[in-house]
């Protein structure tokens, strides 16, 4: 699931700056004559989603025989398990959460996705999900990269609801599973915040051991872009990176923009702004507390792994996380970082 650099975290390139756009194709045009194909035919139609009729959600595209559902206003879980999907809305905003792991599988705005997902068929099937917004927690700490993400997190089963924003919040405390790789007691809680055209995503850390730990930890985002050559991320100008594939040397990037038209698996390091990537149907915003460094990484570096290529061609990731420094909790000490995305479609 995650680049071979940030399993590595040695390798360091430069990357060439070129082109991106030939003389008949031009970024506004594109994005004009693309935005009601996409609307249209958006591969995130294939997985779990809802609609809202009279306040209760109703499944569209689950074919199950749910064994539980709670209906709570504009939240519903069902599933095949009793890890089901819990999905929120706010407005024209949706997400989708998956309980395995507390990985966001869709997140989208007046139907436009904003993740991108790998073999969406299969999510229904399976309780790893390539794609969305995986939790990587304490990374680094077996070939499988963390212990997170393959556990049932637990859904409060509250939802807060205001005229702002809806709010629901996962719970994973360390278990038999977990301590058997990796040897310490923890509780981490995550909460997702859905608002109009935001989605805020924010976790805690807590030491419940006796002994000091560190960690590192990461939101894996894969963020669905239709054509990678559109794409472009500003808000690294003046920071220091390394890439995967050559010398150790450290690089200062002194361009504005870093254009995504490669096969790409970088790590960029004490980051001061916020994030902009702009790609073929409008930009989205990313907003970062607690996490100091970001892993800019294009899946298709990886096509060997996989089956269906195209897919992967139409995402690139952003992983915000502790890369260069792990952080460290003593016990009882605590931990937080925040995310928030905003996507604007132009």
């Amino acid at each position: 699931m995650l680049g071979k650099f940030l399993c590595s975290l040695l390798r360091k390139v430069n990357e060439k700056p070129s082109k991106v756009y030939g003389k008949e194709e031009t970024l506004a045009n594109h994005q004009l004559h693309r935005k009601n194909e996409i609307l249209a035919t958006s591969f995130a139609a294939e997985i779990p989603r809802t609609i809202t009729e009279g306040g209760l959600g109703i499944s569209e595209k689950l074919n199950l025989n749910p064994i539980r559902k709670f209906k709570k206003s504009s939240i519903i879980l069902e599933g095949e398990r009793s890890a089901g999907f819990v999905n929120i809305t706010f407005g024209k905003s949706s997400c989708t959460i998956n309980p395995v792991g507390a990985t966001i599988v869709d997140y989208s705005v007046d139907g436009v996705p904003v993740l991108g997902i790998y073999k969406e068929r299969e999510i229904l099937n399976s309780e790893h999900v390539n794609g969305g917004i995986p939790i990587i927690f304490p990374f680094g700490t077996r070939p499988g990269e963390d212990i997170s993400s393959g556990q049932l997190w637990i859904w409060d089963e509250k939802v807060l609801e205001n005229s702002n924003f809806t709010e629901t919040s996962f719970i994973l405390c360390d278990n038999e599973s977990t301590r058997s790789i990796w040897p310490h007691s923890f509780k981490l809680t995550y909460t997702v915040m859905l608002y109009e055209n935001v989605l805020k995503t924010r976790i805690y850390v807590e030491n419940m051991s006796l002994q000091t730990f560190d960690f590192t930890i990461l939101f894996h985002n894969y963020l669905n872009l239709y054509f990678t050559q559109f794409a472009a991320l500003e808000g690294v100008k003046g920071a220091l990176f390394n890439e995967f594939g050559l010398d150790y040397e450290e690089v200062k990037d002194c361009r504005p923009s870093v254009f995504v038209q490669r096969e790409i698996d970088r790590i960029y390091w004490d980051i001061k702004r916020p994030l902009k990537l702009n790609y073929d149907l409008g930009y989205v915003n990313i907003t970062l507390q607690g996490f100091p460094d970001i892993s800019l990484w294009n899946p298709a570096i990886q096509d060997h792994h996989y089956q269906d290529k195209k897919e992967f061609k139409k995402m690139i990731c952003v992983i915000p996380g502790n890369f260069t420094k792990p952080s460290v909790l003593e016990p009882a000490g605590k931990w937080q970082g925040e995310q928030i995305l905003n996507p604007v479609f132009q």
